[in-house]
């Protein structure tokens, strides 16, 4: 049973050689490696080249702009020939015998349409967190798209990732896929590292991520419009109070400057 890891990158040139290097390091034999890489110019190219031999024929690669990671993932979809397909940014990693594990889980479990394990979390500074995530818990957190494995007929009858949203899209088709009826199956095995230092995990980002996932409950019905219009408000009204809150402090030390003066 062949199976895809799809690698997306940009300007990856310090983590993509890690991210090769664990899937070369998998002693399962029949997988294709596809490599998106939109554009870079600081190497990564170069080190695609590199990794090209090493593989022996099974990656292959392309380099071109594109509209974001979810565009990339797409295409690397539209290229995929494998049973299953997985998804690995750069930084990201699988564990030993990852693919051996999800291999064997799927022929015992044949009609499986979606397969994920544990995830391995780790921050910058290289402290590790295991997270069992859940597809019947939805509402709660997503599954770790790098410990993910989804039925390559799936993305032809549900459709790929949506690019309207940035940062969230693997969420959207997670749902939209349990909520179809797909059958996903967990496993008891940490399968991915998965590195924190991405876009999606930044800070400066969480806004507009919380906004999207909020959008995506509402469109799947699992909120209503006047939790999703009180939630979307919460932002406009949260800095309205900080705004506030920072007047009456200018405000306050203002004050207390005028009479410290006159006691003076």
């Amino acid at each position: 049973m062949k199976l895809t890891t799809i690698v997306v990158s940009l300007n990856a040139q310090k983590s993509l050689a890690g991210t090769l290097d664990s899937i070369l390091a998998q002693e399962y034999g029949d997988l294709e490696v596809i490599a998106v890489d939109g554009g870079s110019t600081d190497g990564t190219v170069e080190i695609l080249k590199q990794y090209e031999a090493k593989f022996q024929g099974r990656l292959q690669w392309s380099s071109e702009p594109d509209k974001g990671i979810y565009d990339a993932m797409n295409k690397g979809i539209a290229k995929a020939t494998g049973a299953y397909v997985n998804f690995l940014n750069c930084g990201d990693s699988y564990v030993p015998q990852a693919l051996e594990r999800v291999a064997g889980q799927i022929r015992l479990h044949h009609d499986s349409d979606v397969v994920y394990g544990i995830s391995r979390y780790i921050d910058s500074q290289g402290e590790v967190r295991l997270i069992r995530e859940n597809h019947t818990r939805f509402r709660e957190r997503n599954i770790c798209h790098q410990s993910i494995w989804y039925r390559r007929e799936l993305f032809v009858k549900h459709g790929a990732y949506d690019l309207k949203y940035r940062f969230l899209a693997d969420y959207d088709l997670n749902i939209r896929l349990f909520q179809a009826g797909a059958v996903f199956h967990p496993l008891d095995v940490i399968v991915a590292n998965y590195s924190l230092d991405g876009v999606t995990s930044s800070d400066a980002h969480a806004e507009e991520g919380q906004k999207e996932a909020m959008t995506i409950f509402y469109e799947h019905h699992m909120v209503d419009k006047a939790h999703y219009d009180w939630f979307m408000g919460s932002f406009t009204r949260r800095r309205f109070l900080t705004k506030l809150r920072t007047m009456a402090r200018n405000a306050y030390l203002f004050i207390a400057k005028i009479f410290h003066c006159r006691l003076l």
